[in-house]
């Protein structure tokens, strides 16, 4: 029934680790699921100036690894990509590797902006911001009906007044 999650970022996909990993995982039909948060940077390098085929997933496939390419700003959409991995590697079938395409608004390391080193540009973050997850999901719940605009106040009430607490 476990299942091992090894997510990590796409410089770190650039590691020779993450590799030899997939391809033991594959021989030995590991139950895992890769998971490649693919932010477009490492630490202050676009993805663009470090590889030639910026295609994770593709590299994933060289060793027999299922891989699926997605828009990981959609809550849903990632929900689903990752249980039937799970169920995948649950039912004995071995790894998959998913590639969420997404964006860090913040520096490369903590909370603080790394703006003023203007290795991105104002309008490539103001364009990923306004495709944040959050809004995307709270958008969706709304449209579906699953939620209302009070039950979302309610809730967004109820995860400050814990994060306050803590």
């Amino acid at each position: 029934e476990r299942v091992t999650l090894a997510v990590f970022g796409d410089g770190g996909a650039d590691q020779g680790i993450v590799y030899e990993t997939l391809n033991f995982a594959a021989l030995r039909q590991l139950p895992m699921v890769f998971v490649c948060e693919n932010n477009l940077y490492s630490t202050y390098s676009r993805q663009s100036a470090r590889q030639k085929l910026c295609d994770l997933a593709g590299r994933a496939r060289a060793f027999g690894v299922p891989a699926r390419r997605l828009y990981g700003n959609d809550p849903i959409a990632v929900f689903r990509a990752a249980r039937q991995a799970i169920t995948r590697a649950r039912n004995g079938f071995g790894p998959s590797f998913l590639e969420l395409e997404t964006y860090r608004w913040c520096g490369h390391v903590g909370p603080e902006n790394d703006d003023h080193l203007q290795y991105r540009s104002p309008e490539e973050l103001h364009t990923w911001k306004e495709q944040c997850p959050i809004s995307h999901l709270q958008r969706s719940l709304l449209e579906s009906g699953t939620l209302s605009e009070i039950q979302i106040e309610h809730l967004e009430s109820e995860i400050s007044r814990e994060i306050e607490d803590a």
